[in-house]
């Protein structure tokens, strides 16, 4: 029913779409598309509190995912997905605030 509305707005011949993203050749799309698989390759879902990978789902379902984090005991729906960049940052800002309680408590 809209394609005839269409249709009878514009005649036969409808306007051609035109995208706002210029046209590549077929290597640049195949370049572009395996730098966007490889930068999607180099994430990684880690904890928020001590920046390990060693998390597992405590719960799931209906209600969303809890996952627990093997080494520092975090519980929680939150995880980052990282760049081993963005991993080392915060396991750095973990080490650190470890060292405060340390000297915090002797």
């Amino acid at each position: 029913m809209m394609l005839r509305l269409i249709r009878s707005l514009f005649g036969r011949s409808m306007p051609a779409c035109r995208s706002s993203e210029p046209r590549r050749s077929e290597g640049e799309r195949a370049t572009s598309e395996k730098m966007e698989k490889k930068e999607r390759k180099e994430m990684v879902e880690v904890c928020p509190v001590c920046g390990s990978s060693e998390l597992y789902y405590e719960t799931g379902g209906y209600v969303g995912k809890v996952y627990h984090c093997k080494d520092c005991n975090y519980v929680g729906a939150l995880v980052v997905e990282a760049d081993e960049e963005m991993i080392e940052a915060i396991k750095e800002e973990y080490e650190r605030g470890k060292g405060k309680e340390g000297k915090a408590e002797g």
